[in-house]
């Protein structure tokens, strides 16, 4: 439990990152991502690290699913690559920030943009919170959460999995998008907001009908479903649309539920 996760802290010290994070009651989303992480015992250690700790409104901002989805145990490489993407070795304070525009490192390995200028910011996130001490440390509380380009940039990755996405439903034979689809679509719009990545929108069919007509169909499923992002705000040139007709699939065809999976919309980030 959260609790036990601050019984260890000697009553008579500052207490560590983690304990601090559990004593401020506002990270309990980040903290139950920690530990599902396994990232307890390193930010429990002597450190010393600089923390941008995303709050529980800024983890309940991202696409419905999202966090469920992270926590999954099948997810924990890409978990863990999030959450040490808000970890910088050594412990920086707010006035070291001030005035400097810096790209740091992260103990992921990757660079942290950090405007301090006018307050400061981290990536597109804001510093709410400052210098917030701790034994090993300091946590910066910050506004949203960083994703890591590995996570979000490598050519392949797919947003279905990012966000759980339910299946895009189509009318029969048509590239016309049902209504119980577009709050599918609104989480990837949201995302594409949020994060600005390229994604390829590829349409797949069952192996039904001639090869010829299921090719045409995915490639209009799958400009319908660009359609819908442009139309909602997302930028033309970073999406492309390609049908594969029943090239690729992922079950056999030989069960109606199999071929339901095979009529489907990927969305691959790509470079």
């Amino acid at each position: 439990t959260f609790a036990a996760l601050g019984a260890c802290a000697d009553m008579n010290t500052t207490p560590d990152i983690v304990d601090t994070a559990v004593a401020a009651g506002s990270f309990t989303t980040l903290v139950a991502a920690v530990q599902a992480a396994g990232l307890v015992d390193t930010l429990k250690s002597p450190g010393p690290f600089t923390v941008f700790a995303p709050t529980d409104e800024a983890f309940a901002a991202l696409p419905a699913g999202t966090v469920e989805n992270l926590l999954k145990p099948e997810n924990k490489d890409q978990l863990t690559a999030i959450l040490t993407y808000h970890v910088v070795p050594g412990q920086t304070l707010a006035a070291d920030l001030a005035g400097q525009r810096l790209s740091v490192a992260t103990v992921n390995g990757a660079n942290l943009h950090i405007d301090g200028r006018n307050g400061v910011k981290v990536e597109k996130a804001n510093v709410i919170q400052a210098d917030v001490l701790a034994s090993n440390g300091v946590i910066h509380v910050i506004d949203k959460v960083l994703v890591p380009p590995s996570v979000l940039s490598a050519t392949g990755a797919s947003l279905n999995s990012i966000l759980d996405l339910e299946p895009i439903n189509f009318e029969v034979n048509s590239a016309a998008i049902t209504g119980d689809s577009t709050a599918t679509l609104d989480q990837a719009v949201e995302f594409l907001k949020a994060n600005p990545v390229n994604v390829a929108i590829e349409g797949h069919t069952d192996s039904d009908g001639g090869e010829d007509s299921n090719l045409a169909l995915s490639q209009a499923r799958a400009e319908a479903v660009m359609k819908y992002l442009v139309d909602n705000g997302i930028e033309a040139d970073r999406l492309t649309a390609a049908g594969f007709g029943e090239a690729n699939p992922i079950a056999d065809n030989d069960t109606p539920e199999n071929k339901a999976m095979n009529r489907r919309i990927e969305f691959n980030i790509r470079s």
